[in-house]
């Protein structure tokens, strides 16, 4: 994910708009990872931020019962230079008997966040079609 700033923002507003459309209780994994690359893309730009959505999808229950929340999220630690977070992310997935692979500590081992295409093209035909402005980025009502 390559680009400029206006493509992190496109991108952004494409996440967000896809959270939108998206109830929080659903449990596609296409859902899951709309999340994780969410997470991935602010990782890149505000780690306080991705370490929040991280806590957010945590407190509501998103991707709890799926291993690659928490191989993501320790990937993120570990990334992030926090390797004692990492461990404990890891040690939560191990006591809801979930087993990640995401080759240890090595953040290069982090697991790609495939979104299937049918999902992007059916947010963005509904992104474009709203005649609305577009909702306040989820990182500020997150952090309220």
């Amino acid at each position: 994910h390559s680009g400029g700033p206006d493509q992190a923002q496109a991108r952004d507003r494409l996440y967000r708009k896809a959270q939108l459309l998206v109830p929080e209780t659903c449990k596609d994994p296409a859902h899951l990872a709309l999340w994780l690359g969410y997470a991935a893309e602010l990782s890149r730009v505000d780690e306080a931020k991705a370490r929040t959505t991280y806590g957010y999808l945590k407190a509501r229950g998103i991707g709890q019962d799926d291993a690659r929340f928490y191989a993501h999220w320790a990937a993120f630690e570990d990334a992030a230079g926090k390797p004692e977070a990492a461990k404990d992310v890891r040690e939560t997935a191990a006591s809801k008997g979930l087993v990640i692979d995401d080759g240890g500590s090595a953040p290069t081992a982090a697991v790609a966040v495939a979104v299937p295409t049918a999902t992007v093209e059916a947010v963005t035909e509904a992104a474009e079609a709203e005649a609305a402005p577009p909702p306040p980025p989820l990182s500020t009502a997150l952090s309220a």
